[in-house]
């Protein structure tokens, strides 16, 4: 309703300014015809009229007096009340019309001011209003009419005839009625048309701003969104290039499209070189197939754990790093994007910290070793030539059979504490090496009927390698033994040790069930094989397991 009443004040605004205009242009209009009437008509009266009731110079004032008002309405015009203007205008006009009739003795003349004064009253006021007006100032005409017969008004005029004559003042009405109701009704039709048209127009333009309206919050919206979007990608750009972390933006095919400067200054790249490659290509090859794998899975939809891999910076040097990785849709296209965190100082914290767990580990074994072998061993001993000694004194059979038996527990008892004491600090190891400690260990083993095993240590040098690293490599081998020993069932095993330039490869090999690493190394199950893993990359070697072919493969290179 409020929205109606307003459009509705505004077309009546808008029709008062029109109104305004016209009855301004026809003041302006009047005054230059008043100028130029006033000096013919005086000619005129002075050559045509013998006895007027106005003479000419009255009529001359009268129409300065005019002209006077209506330049006065005219510069106030926008002060002034357009009701008031119109009536002065009308009277004005009515005055002229009246003076004419009495003046001249007929009614021609003064139909020009009064057609004037209906159009006046139409454009001013109401339909019914302009009519009711039109009628009154129309019965001055047989007023002076009657005042002519009557002779109340007299003129002296070669038309007197024409003027006592009533049926021309009858007709010379019944014209002007006609003439201003021709007037009234063509002003009036057209004012209520344009009325229509100025509703119509109000109409559209509600629809239009209505529309407009619309547009405008659909785009404050979309600027609103924009800004959102520019102050999100700032902001992205901001934490993109502060970040400590290595950020790449991949395309389905391992495309670099976008890195930050923590992941150039880690790679050791610049943009341009890491945009001509596959992303791929900067990994070591031990974590390669698994990055990429990975990554088809990804691409897929499937969830990327996140996992620690090598990269090969420019230089040749190797860098740890954590990789963590999301799908995402940007322009409508698959994207990755990659987080890589440098890990190889905490690594390298983490190796020497377990190097020095795995150095007191083999101290505390040597040390319960020397225990066992220095301390319960001699008890043994003792123990079993006592046992030796009654057993020679005795001739109860029955009891013979007693100490028969607790000598063969005791003496089982001292191998075992011999075994124990040299897989704990095997002597062999420490003394001959590790080439002679396998050895030793596989022909025990190999006088089982269970399995058979081939060692091939034909490419490995007789010079000794460091401690750590024969102790690292002794305790895998026992390990991966223990494994084919008790959940394998496999009849054979190939062990091969080969050095070459500064490195050590260590294959180990068995036909029986295998094992998925994968698996054990996502469960709580697998500790050895863990073990395994932690012990290899303490020394930065790399381990690798593979079931093939009903052969179940274990390779470990260990850096030298």
């Amino acid at each position: 309703m409020e929205t109606q009443k307003l459009q509705h004040n505004g077309i009546n605004e808008e029709l008062l300014r029109v109104k305004h205009d016209i009855l301004n242009k026809i003041i302006s209009a009047t005054i230059l015809m008043g100028i130029v009437a006033a000096f013919f008509s005086l000619l005129r009266d002075q050559v045509i009229f013998y006895n007027l009731s106005f003479p000419p110079m009255l009529i001359l004032a009268m129409n300065i007096a005019f002209i006077i008002v209506l330049v006065v309405i005219y510069i106030f015009k926008a002060k002034i009340n357009l009701n008031i203007k119109a009536s002065l205008l009308a009277i004005i006009f009515l005055i002229i019309a009246n003076r004419a009739i009495i003046n001249y003795g007929w009614i021609s003349n003064g139909f020009i001011f009064f057609g004037l004064c209906s159009f006046v009253f139409v454009i001013t006021f109401q339909y019914k209003t302009s009519i009711y007006l039109n009628l009154l100032i129309s019965l001055s005409i047989p007023v002076i009419a009657f005042l002519f017969f009557n002779n109340y008004i007299t003129i002296n005029s070669h038309q007197y005839e024409i003027i006592q004559n009533k049926i021309h003042w009858v007709a010379e009405y019944i014209s002007y009625f006609l003439f201003s109701f021709a007037i009234i009704v063509g002003v009036g039709g057209y004012q209520k048309e344009l009325l229509k048209n100025f509703q119509s127009i109000s109409q559209r333009n509600k629809k239009l701003q209505q529309v407009i309206d619309e547009l405008n919050k659909q785009i404050q919206v979309k600027e609103l969104y924009q800004q959102e979007v520019i102050n999100s990608e700032n902001k992205f750009k901001s934490l993109f290039k502060a970040s400590r972390d290595g950020i790449l933006l991949l395309d389905e095919n391992a495309r670099v499209l976008e890195a930050n400067p923590a992941l150039l200054e880690m790679s050791g790249y610049s943009f341009k070189d890491l945009s001509k490659i596959n992303i791929f290509e900067i990994v070591s090859l031990e974590f390669r197939n698994n990055a990429q794998e990975l990554f088809k899975k990804l691409i897929q939809g499937n969830l990327f754990p996140d996992a620690e891999i090598e990269i090969i910076r420019k230089d040749g040097q190797h860098v740890i790093v954590e990789l963590s990785s999301n799908l995402i849709i940007s322009d409508q296209q698959l994207r990755v994007l990659s987080s890589l965190r440098n890990i190889t100082t905490r690594k390298q914290y983490e190796n020497d910290k377990f190097n020095a767990v795995i150095q007191a580990e083999e101290k505390e074994r040597e040390r319960f070793s020397k225990d066992l072998h220095d301390d319960l061993g001699p008890v043994f001993s003792t123990v079993k030539l006592y046992l030796e000694s009654l057993l020679k004194m005795e001739h109860d059979q029955s009891k013979k059979i007693i100490l028969e038996n607790l000598t063969e527990i005791v003496d089982g008892s001292v191998k075992q504490v011999r075994e124990i004491s040299h897989n704990l600090s095997p002597y062999l190891l420490r003394d001959k090496g590790l080439v002679e400690a396998m050895k030793h260990h596989i022909d025990k083993m190999n006088n089982s009927s269970r399995f058979k095993t081939v060692f091939d240590e034909t490419s490995a040098e007789n010079t000794r390698l460091p401690e750590n690293i024969e102790t690292l490599v002794y305790r895998v081998f026992l390990e991966l033994f223990n494994n084919t020993f008790k959940h394998s069932g496999a009849s054979e095993i190939s062990i091969s040790l080969n050095r070459y330039k500064n490195n050590l490869l260590f294959t180990y090999i068995d036909n029986g069930i295998g094992f998925d690493f994968h698996a054990i190394n996502n469960s709580s199950k697998g500790i050895g094989l863990k073990n395994i893993i932690n012990r290899t990359k303490a020394f930065k070697g790399s381990v690798h397991f593979e079931y093939q072919n009903h052969l179940m493969k274990t390779i470990i290179n260990i850096p030298l």
